[in-house]
């Protein structure tokens, strides 16, 4: 069986992580995908994470600034079905590489652009990246707690928001264009994916009781649903509806706390303040009599929702992890073998496939102009004008 987007040209103009990400996960279900780059490669070429956004690509160097390298580009557009690029609006439109310029060479092509904060408005141009964006959003302030400073929060969430949206975006935009016949623009803005991810966040109605913001602790603000230390390491409870509640006082032989009026409403509407914290402390007084593991088989047993607090290494080698093939090994020539995720959505009758590692820069630029009819003579001359 064919992976679903087999036949589909994807050229990749994006920098960072939400737009390679993006073209990879479509790279992943079949589509063949060029990333081109500037002379000095990709800014996120240093992280590494580059090594699975860019999985399954040709690298293709070019400097976007000239006329030549954008008759390069113009040849390979007309060939396409997709373009990614997370230019500002501005840019786009001076590099000859914005929705209008392409879409004239090819009124079939997808076009998804990925500026931080969209192509219009009051931000449309101001500069940033994933921490702007997250700090902007509220991201960053949600996560630190009650009455606690701001917390930078590692994982880039409105990235990983936005990649997802825009491979969402150019699926819809391809199904579009079987019927119609044409494409179109897709725009999916940094701003946009920070929402995504909090969307259960964003909720206002009259008939709704607001919730403060930042009103909650680091550690979780619901005592039966939150971070606890054990004896030796932590462990997230995660008792969730009243059932489970019950399951947990019986686990711990404190059926009295079920009948105690002060954690009447538990585990979610304990109504006052000092009766959340007088649960939370009988809770943790408890677990951290005994190592965690402990507390796994007991909770395991009496069928009590609750995790180990894993570091990401644990996480890959867990036994679930590698029965879903989650994490999946690649012989990369630049590292070595290097254990990645695996392909995250699986097509049962047409699944997608990894087609190798990330591209060291530029190490497909020949291959890929000699297919667009350039000879070896023209490709010295284009790099020695600096051009590729």
């Amino acid at each position: 069986m064919k992976p679903a987007l087999d036949g589909l040209l994807l050229i990749d103009l994006s920098t960072g992580i939400a737009g390679p990400y993006a073209a990879m996960l479509l790279a992943d279900m079949g589509a063949e995908c060029v990333k081109i780059e500037p002379g000095e490669g990709d800014p996120a070429r240093g992280l590494p994470g580059f090594l699975v956004w860019n999985r399954g690509k040709r690298g293709l160097t070019l400097n976007l600034e000239t006329a030549e390298s954008r008759e390069v580009l113009h040849r390979l557009v007309e060939k396409a079905d997709v373009v990614i690029e997370s230019f500002s609006p501005q840019q786009a439109k001076l590099l000859g590489v914005d929705y209008e310029s392409l879409s004239s060479l090819n009124p079939r092509l997808i076009y998804c652009a990925m500026p931080l904060f969209g192509e219009g408005g009051p931000l449309s141009e101001k500069p940033g990246n994933e921490g702007v964006v997250s700090a902007l959003a509220g991201i960053m302030a949600d996560q630190g707690g009650l009455g606690q400073p701001p917390v930078f929060v590692t994982l880039p969430l409105a990235s990983y928001g936005t990649a997802f949206l825009a491979a969402y975006g150019v699926a819809a935009a391809l199904y579009v264009r079987e019927v119609s016949g044409t494409g179109q623009k897709v725009e999916v803005s940094l701003l946009a994916g920070a929402l995504a991810m909090q969307a259960g966040a964003f909720v206002s109605a009259e008939a709704l009781i607001p919730i403060a913001s930042n009103q909650s602790i680091q550690q979780g603000m619901f005592p039966a649903y939150r971070l606890y230390p054990c004896q030796d390491e932590w462990l997230f409870l995660a008792c969730g509806n009243p059932t489970f509640w019950n399951k947990l006082c019986i686990a711990l032989g404190r059926e009295d706390l079920v009948a105690d009026s002060r954690f009447a409403g538990a585990p979610w509407a304990i109504v006052e303040e000092e009766h959340r914290d007088a649960l939370t402390t009988i809770l943790g007084d408890t677990l951290r009599q005994k190592p965690r593991a402990y507390w796994l088989k007991l909770f395991e047993a009496a069928d009590v929702p609750c995790a180990p607090v894993s570091r990401r290494e644990e996480f890959m080698e867990d036994p679930q992890v590698q029965h879903n093939q989650m994490i999946v090994e690649i012989e990369d020539p630049q590292v070595g073998k290097t254990k990645q995720m695996g392909i995250p959505v699986t097509l049962v009758d047409n699944p997608g496939q990894i087609k190798g590692p990330a591209p060291w820069l530029g190490e497909h630029t020949n291959a890929v102009l000699r297919e667009l009819g350039y000879g070896d003579e023209r490709i010295g001359q284009l790099r020695d004008k600096g051009i590729i």
